[in-house]
């Protein structure tokens, strides 16, 4: 099996050399891969919508220097057997605990959305449920943050890893990191000589296709013909038609096929519209995020009439008819907002079929998802009807977690759920929107399945965070006596001041 990826200027594209070396490192022996820097293609001129030319247009990366990563990250690194002590040293890298997000929900209303747990299980409850009785009862008056070790430990400017023990409150930290794009990606190309990948410097001069419109070959500028049976083209620079037909699957962010023509783009709009700031220039254990009042900077994204912030208007076009907004970053890439209809979603896999994908570096995670999944499939033919299947229900998976954790945590007043002043009989989500949780819970299941390491209670706590409270308490959260959920929660926060205290201050 041939495998040709294709980046603009190799060098710097992280979605390509992610591509080449995390396939290389799961292929067997049989498996080629090529890594091609792309040129203009004689057989695809087209013009997109804007009038700009396809090769006028810079390849999508990240637009600093800076990433940031879930935990899951780690297994990646573990694939091209590089060290956390090297990865840190060579790529700037920093301990990353969360995020902190300001004036989230409602202006003023600050979150700290972290990879670890928030408290302990009291027996069969979930943390969340017994802290709200505890609130509604007046037994605590603490935030919710003071039952959060990872939250307190960058309050405080201290660091230390996990504990194997599971009796230490040590062993429900988790983390992730912050590093240089430029440096991993120099690490990434020292792994092309090791996976003995070959590299290609002749810019494409055409796409050979059969008579079904499959490419077959691929032509260089140096007349060099190579057979391929999967293309994976990492430049990022596809522009949506100005006629497609009508995609079967619309998100927030991640997948959204192109059309039925064409491949598969992972257009993810994270950390476009967001302004950064870091609490620490050395050890940055939270990247803080603002939201302006009225959402969305306005330099970043426009709906097709005119620029605007997208805050009021997209919470407003949820709870009405969800009309359809057309958001372009920096006018490169272009999503749809409008909520899709879970339900009935199915990820087309017609370009699967068509052995093209195109994937690029806006969001270093789901471009994992999507690697770690397609390396599961690299072994079969791809023009298997059930490999496809399979493909189909793995991506789909991966990816409708991710997005919905993304839309929940994005517009928290979506379509489904009720204003907060309901009645005390009644819950805070309707049934629409019970569904949508329900999927999110289970979502959640698939992504700790796919390597995420997020606690059970992470997706409630992700609720609370966000000024959503349930005006019913979880009836398991009254199985424990108040007395014992007290003096636990009390323990709780002397285990956490004790661990902050042992460990090593950042400078």
């Amino acid at each position: 099996m041939q495998i040709i990826i294709i980046g603009n200027n190799i060098i710097d594209n992280t979605a390509a050399l992610m591509s080449a070396n995390i396939l290389a490192a799961t292929a067997d022996s049989s498996v080629e891969i090529h890594l091609l820097n792309d040129g203009l293609l004689n057989d695809e001129k087209a013009q997109h919508k804007g009038g700009l030319a396809r090769s006028n247009i810079p390849p999508l990366n990240l637009t600093t220097d800076i990433a940031t990563v879930a935990p899951s990250f780690a297994a990646c690194l573990r694939l091209l057997k590089v060290s956390e002590a090297q990865f840190m040293h060579e790529c700037d890298a920093q301990f990353h605990l969360g995020n902190h997000f300001v004036s989230w929900g409602e202006e003023r209303q600050n979150f700290h959305h972290v990879f670890s747990d928030y408290g302990v299980k009291f027996a069969t409850v979930e943390f969340l449920p017994a802290y709200l009785r505890l609130l509604s009862e007046q037994q605590t008056s603490n935030t919710l943050d003071s039952y959060s070790l990872a939250a307190q430990m960058a309050q405080r400017g201290v660091f230390s890893h996990p504990s194997d023990d599971p009796k230490s409150i040590r062993s429900s930290l988790n983390y992730s990191w912050r590093f240089s794009i430029a440096k991993f990606n120099a690490l990434l190309t020292a792994k092309l000589d090791q996976h003995k990948i070959t590299q290609h410097s002749h810019a494409i001069e055409q796409k050979l296709r059969n008579d079904s419109g499959d490419i077959t070959q691929i032509q260089l500028q140096n007349k060099q013909i190579i057979d391929c049976d999967l293309v994976i083209d990492c430049q990022g620079k596809e522009a949506p038609p100005t006629q497609a037909a009508e995609p079967t699957l619309h998100y927030v962010s991640g997948i959204k096929p192109l059309n039925q023509h064409s491949s598969v783009n992972l257009y993810t709009g994270t950390q476009h519209g967001f302004s950064v700031q870091c609490l620490n220039n050395t050890h940055e254990q939270f990247t803080q995020y603002y939201w302006s009042t009225s959402g969305w900077p306005t330099s970043y994204w426009k709906t097709s009439d005119s620029q605007t912030g997208l805050g009021d208007n997209i919470k407003q076009s949820f709870t009405q008819e969800h009309p359809s907004y057309t958001a372009q970053s920096q006018g490169q890439i272009e999503l749809d907002l409008a909520p899709p209809q879970w339900q009935n979603q199915q990820l087309d896999l017609s370009p699967l079929n068509r052995k093209s994908l195109s994937i690029h570096s806006s969001h270093l995670d789901l471009l994992w998802y999507t690697l770690s999944t397609l390396c599961n499939i690299t072994r079969h033919n791809m023009r298997s009807t059930l490999a496809a299947k399979a493909f189909n229900r793995e991506l789909t998976q991966v990816t409708t977690g991710f997005n919905e954790l993304n839309r929940l945590t994005l517009f928290p007043l979506i379509s489904g759920m009720k204003n907060k002043q309901t009645k005390e009989d009644e819950t805070f989500l309707s049934k629409e929107g019970r569904e949508r949780l329900e999927l999110f819970q289970h979502c959640g299941r698939v992504l700790q399945e796919e390597g995420d390491q997020f606690p059970p209670s992470y997706y409630a706590t992700l609720l609370y965070g966000l000024g959503i409270t349930p005006n019913t308490i979880d009836p398991l959260a009254y199985q424990q006596d108040q007395e014992s959920l007290a003096k636990t929660a009390a323990q709780l926060l002397r285990l956490i001041d004790n661990a902050c205290k042992n460990m090593p201050k950042l400078s």
